[in-house]
């Protein structure tokens, strides 16, 4: 135990010398100074964390104005896909009341 404390001791002996040198202002903005340092860390770690997760929701709202036209383009390919079948059936020619609906004049097409 004995040896514990004297290691200690040396090591906040330098610490206490420059206490001791110190007038109170001096000491106050120092051990100020010293509880800043960490704090200023903190929040700049906590600022960067916070932008970076604003950053990633701004990217998903990007993902998602994409996403809405091609899911509903994504809906009517079974129905889409269903005409081009037909349509192979009768020499690649759609019947004429299917002709709007053919994907490059789908109106979820234009919006992909």
């Amino acid at each position: 135990m004995k040896g514990l404390q004297h290691q200690t001791l040396r090591l906040i002996k330098p610490a206490i010398a420059v206490m001791n040198r110190l007038k109170y202002p001096q000491k106050f903005a120092l051990i100020s100074c010293l509880f800043i340092l960490p704090l200023g860390l903190a929040m700049y770690l906590l600022i960067s964390e916070i932008q970076s997760r604003i950053d990633f929701a701004n990217k998903e709202k990007l993902g998602t104005l994409y996403l809405r036209p091609l899911r509903r383009l994504w809906a009517a390919s079974p129905q889409l896909r269903h005409l081009s079948d037909r349509s192979s059936a009768y020499n690649k020619f759609p019947p004429k009341n299917s002709q709007a609906k053919f994907p490059e004049n789908s109106p979820y097409y234009r919006e992909v």
